[in-house]
């Protein structure tokens, strides 16, 4: 499944995932569902419920938010997904992966940006970080990786693969008690 934030939906124009003819037999040998799920996170719910991530999805898409959401907002996610209530007047991601777990839903990839990737792993959750470093420098002002919580203590990660193609770095960390379990195919 893939969590996003819902600016992340907002500023890539997030529409459903297609079925792949490639992956489908794979995908149904795991017990996979023809597509990954969805979840958008947003506190605000100003999401639009009439986009094609919601009215053509072949999975219904989770929408995740808290109990202070606008009502509005509640009753538009309601007509299109399952919604996930996780806190009270913020999303608790703790509360939000339990939820997303008891669906049977427990392995996610996160594409939500820099706060909602704090977030995670301010919840103790985060297992691995794929991170893509672009032969592209720039200036202005930026976040870093994570945009939110501190933590504290900082969470050690260890690297497991780096490679290079066209000049663009793919590295692949995960937390020191995952290392001795998992072994990298790269």
């Amino acid at each position: 499944m893939i969590v996003v934030g819902a600016s992340t939906v907002r500023n890539e124009g997030y529409g459903p995932p297609r079925p792949n003819r490639e992956h489908a037999a794979a995908r149904e040998a795991a017990g996979q569902r023809p597509v990954p799920v969805i979840a958008v996170v947003s506190r605000s719910l100003a999401v639009d419920f009439t986009s094609p991530l919601f009215t053509e999805a072949i999975v219904p898409t989770i929408v995740i938010t808290c109990e202070q959401a606008r009502p509005e907002g509640l009753e538009a996610a309601a007509k299109y997904g399952d919604v996930i209530l996780a806190g009270r007047d913020r999303v608790d991601f703790a509360l939000a992966l339990d939820a997303l777990a008891e669906r049977g839903l427990t392995r996610q990839l996160t594409e939500g940006g820099p706060h909602v990737l704090a977030q995670i792993a301010a919840s103790g959750r985060l297992d691995e970080l794929c991170l893509t470093i672009g032969p592209l420098l720039t200036a202005g002002p930026a976040d870093r990786i994570l945009a939110g919580p501190t933590l504290t203590p900082p969470q050690p990660m260890h690297p497991i693969s780096l490679l290079e193609e066209d000049g663009s770095l793919f590295a692949r960390y995960v937390r020191p008690e995952r290392d001795r379990t998992t072994q990298s195919t790269t």
